[in-house]
């Protein structure tokens, strides 16, 4: 398992990653696999 506080720190990289390239498939994918709140990746 991973360290809480890297999967934290990764899903905060991805969340901002998400509001500057919404268009972009790979990080939207990875985000929705850490995190389940970033609705601007999944939609």
């Amino acid at each position: 398992m991973l360290p809480a506080m890297m999967i934290m720190h990764w899903t905060s990289e991805l969340n901002s990653g998400c509001s500057r390239l919404p268009s972009e498939h790979v990080l939207n994918q990875q985000c929705a696999l850490f995190t389940d709140t970033c609705s601007m990746c999944t939609h």
